[in-house]
């Protein structure tokens, strides 16, 4: 389950990034080395959304063009 208070604390201290950019960097940390269908059912959202989600921060997309992650 995502923490809720972490999520909003890191919302306000990082504005430019979406809530679904941090929950998915938030899930990937809490649950490294996982598949996105576990990531989807961690996070309780379609596994289509994490995917993409994922996608768009491998090439930094939703970060100003700061490749966030890579796999």
């Amino acid at each position: 389950m995502m923490n809720t208070k972490k999520l909003t604390k890191l919302s306000k201290q990082h504005p430019r990034l979406t809530v679904r950019t941090l929950a998915t960097l938030m899930a990937i940390k809490d649950n490294e080395g996982c598949s996105v269908s576990e990531l989807s059912q961690f996070m309780g959202v379609n596994e289509k959304n994490v995917a993409t989600t994922i996608r768009r921060l491998e090439e930094g997309r939703d970060s100003g063009d700061v490749k966030l992650i890579k796999v």
